[in-house]
């Protein structure tokens, strides 16, 4: 099931008018423009892994495997980042993630148990061990990697919005377009 999510483009009707007059003149100027914003979206949307922050700038609650473990959120394995692709087929510029838990992290909910009592997940953490098993301080400190099953009836994931179009993206959609326009490209 697609999932569609739209940008506001208040504020934006100059860019969104020039967008429209290059894609209306066809040609070569059409798909250099739309490939070119397509690269925008993709780069954009992926550099909010790296900043946790939503499009808007507001940052993401860190998760708890991200608290434990360290690292960032929603960035684990970096499946969903790498996941985020983009398109341009015809007049249209797209980007999007076949990623299946892509929209529960987009815009949060809640996971209940479906076919048990609970849901069963690892924590991971790791820990520094200092003394031996019998008290005595070890010469030279060492880490170990712990994993304690834990059981819960229902996990409730924050919303931590990824994709839309930051103000940055729109700036530089916006050189996009007049580098297009001016022919520099």
């Amino acid at each position: 099931m697609p999932i569609v999510i739209r940008c506001d483009v208040r504020g934006q009707e100059g860019v969104i008018e020039a967008i429209k007059a290059l894609v209306d003149a066809g040609g070569a100027a059409r798909g250099k423009t739309l490939r070119a914003i397509r690269d925008v979206m993709v780069e954009g949307i992926r550099s909010r892994f790296k900043t946790q922050t939503s499009p808007d700038g507001i940052p993401w609650k860190p998760s708890l495997r991200a608290r434990v473990e360290g690292g960032r959120t929603l960035v684990d394995k970096g499946l969903l980042r790498n996941s985020i692709m983009g398109a341009v087929n015809g007049n249209i510029a797209s980007v999007w993630t076949a990623s299946i838990y892509s929209a529960i992290h987009h815009f949060g909910g809640i996971i209940r148990a479906k076919n048990k009592p609970y849901l069963w997940f690892p924590m991971r953490a790791t820990v520094k061990v200092v003394t031996s098993a019998r008290g005595g301080m070890l010469k030279k400190p060492r880490r170990v990697s712990l994993t304690r099953w834990v059981r819960l009836k229902q996990v409730t994931i924050p919303a931590r919005p990824y994709m839309g179009l930051s103000e940055f993206d729109w700036a530089k959609i916006t050189q996009v377009v007049d580098t297009v326009r001016l022919g520099v490209v």
